[in-house]
């Protein structure tokens, strides 16, 4: 006999049977519906908790923010809409929070950067922090200690941060100053030397000396931030200020709720810097503010605190799930995107490389060197494929430095030409001061080093990383803005550069000797050696950089 669930069921039995198996098959359809309308409900009493607490709040879900942003300024030359670029930013969002209130200034004289910079350290009344890669003994690192030494005297609290890889010759004479002072934080990010002893002893890649700091900040009284590709010296200067200007280089200067978290970046590299009971208790610091200030509220017990911190943080998380923007802000929209290999942290490669796949109109990068990740290269390659104007300008042979890094991106130059993709190398200008070079034989040319990228006209970034094999291992930092009017400035600035620069083809290419062709080939290879002995056993697909004709 054959037995079914459903009482409509043909086949022979009894019909005390059927009756339990229309039961049966009821209670399950009334469970269902039961489950069902519980599930409703529990989620039309979240919506109602959500909206009040965006009531209470003052917030805006980021379709509604973007729709009133791009309603009130539209959307020139017909480039994104409202919603397309609110999923973008959605996604990106995901990354790191955005922030509007903030003030935005691009510099691409150098000369006015530094100026500014040293302005600030002496408006200073509080605190100054200030990370580096590089610091030269010369007029401007001098200039610069000068001034920090001054505002620690007036009783300002100052913390200095180098790389030890970034310049060995004259640092300890020119950072001694600075040392004596009993307000003055020196430190010096990632020795050497131990780490070089540890690492070939152990073959750990986190203990590798191959992990440097790259970041460029200054913060001062945590209110005023500023991030590019500044180091300390005379070629990285304008005239203005008693340097060089060899270097072309783009500074920017923010200001309101993003300068909080370029502070957190910075004591991300404090963390990494000290020891790891205090890189924990730095780690954290942030945390325990957040609970200090709950407890300071009368009335209130530490657990019930806590908990209301976290219900505020699960529903921003899970049911928010997106821009958290006051109503009133103005200014900019922007975000903060940082790379750091010790955490596991790769927001910039993760930001660029959305960005580049959803791009329509044009992707133009200003980089000293291009030699990306695997999977920004593929981003690339798809870009110039469909249609989109993608743009590259890097240093030439005369204008990178080091001069191995220009021979290593050789390697992927056909790929880039094959993909309708305009690669255009800086050729810089020459100095006002023409100044010969040590060989004396001709006239030192500006070089290339600004890091910027600008898509579609709306989006634009700015900071210290190379688009190359090894910052992707550093920790870097990066600024992205929303706006059309940024993205516009940054248009214009490539536009120049474009005019010193020299387009690369497929003829050009096509007619270097064997011996260069060669040469490319195995200082490309080197450099995939060092990298594999500098970082073993590291691996983690956001930073790959084997390339595979599979990926396009």
């Amino acid at each position: 006999m054959l037995f079914c669930a459903s009482p409509f069921c043909l086949a022979r039995r009894p019909l005390s049977s059927k009756i339990r198996d229309a039961i049966g098959y009821v209670n399950i359809k009334m469970s269902k519906y039961r489950e069902n309308k519980i599930h409703l409900g529990i989620r039309k009493r979240l919506n109602e908790r959500l909206s009040r607490f965006k009531v209470s709040q003052g917030v805006l879900t980021r379709v509604q923010q973007f729709r009133l942003k791009w309603q009130k300024r539209g959307t020139p030359d017909g480039i994104g809409t409202p919603v397309r670029w609110a999923n973008i930013a959605s996604t990106l969002h995901r990354i790191s929070p955005f922030c509007q209130g903030t003030d935005f200034d691009v510099y691409a004289d150098t000369g006015e950067a530094f100026r500014l910079m040293w302005d600030a350290v002496d408006s200073a009344t509080k605190n100054i922090r200030w990370a580096t890669y590089i610091c030269k003994n010369d007029h401007v690192g001098r200039e610069t200690v000068h001034r920090l030494v001054n505002a620690a005297r007036r009783g300002v609290t100052v913390q200095f941060i180098y790389d030890d890889a970034g310049n060995i010759g004259g640092r300890e004479e020119l950072l001694r100053p600075l040392k004596n002072e009993p307000n003055v934080h020196v430190m010096c990010f990632n020795p050497v030397l131990p780490r070089m002893l540890r690492y070939f002893t152990t073959f750990r890649w986190k203990t590798s000396p191959g992990i440097r700091n790259h970041r460029k900040i200054l913060l001062v009284d945590d209110a005023i931030a500023f991030v590019g590709g500044l180091n300390i010296g005379n070629e990285y200067a304008g005239k203005r200020c008693g340097g060089s200007g060899l270097y072309r280089d783009t500074m920017c200067r923010v200001s309101g709720v993003i300068v909080e978290q370029i502070r957190e970046a910075f004591d991300e590299i404090m963390s990494t810097t000290e020891n790891s009971s205090n890189r924990k208790q730095v780690r954290f610091a942030r945390q325990r503010e957040r609970i200090e200030k709950l407890l300071k509220t009368p009335g209130r017990s530490f657990i019930r605190s806590v908990t209301e911190m976290r219900k505020r943080r699960l529903l921003r998380k899970e049911w928010q799930k997106g821009l958290q923007i006051s109503e009133n802000g103005s200014g900019k929209l922007t975000q903060l995107l940082t790379s750091n290999a010790w955490m596991r942290n790769y927001g910039i490669q993760k930001a660029y490389q959305i960005v580049m796949n959803r791009s329509r109109h044009r992707i133009w990068i200003t980089t000293p060197y291009f030699l990306p990740t695997r999977r920004l290269l593929r981003a690339v390659l798809r870009a110039g494929k469909r249609g989109v104007d993608v743009r590259i300008i890097t240093g030439s042979v005369r204008t990178t430095d080091p001069l191995l890094m220009w021979w290593g991106s050789q390697y992927i130059v056909h790929k880039l030409l094959t993909h309708n993709i305009k690669l255009y190398e800086y050729e810089g200008e020459p100095l006002p001061n023409r100044e010969k070079l040590d060989m004396g034989l001709e006239r030192r040319v500006r070089k290339m080093h600004a890091k910027t990228i600008v898509v579609d006209g709306v989006w634009s970034a700015i900071g210290s990383y190379n688009l190359d094999v090894l910052s992707n291992k550093l920790l870097e930092i990066s600024v992205a803005s929303i706006d059309y009017s940024l993205a516009s400035e940054f248009e214009s600035q490539f536009k120049k550069d474009m005019l010193a620069s020299r387009l690369i083809s497929q003829d050009t290419f096509q007619s270097r000797s064997m011996l260069q062709r060669v040469l490319i080939v195995v200082i490309y290879y080197i450099g995939r050696a060092i990298e594999k002995v500098s970082f073993w056993s590291f691996s983690h697909p956001e930073v790959e950089t084997t390339l595979d004709e599979s990926d396009v």
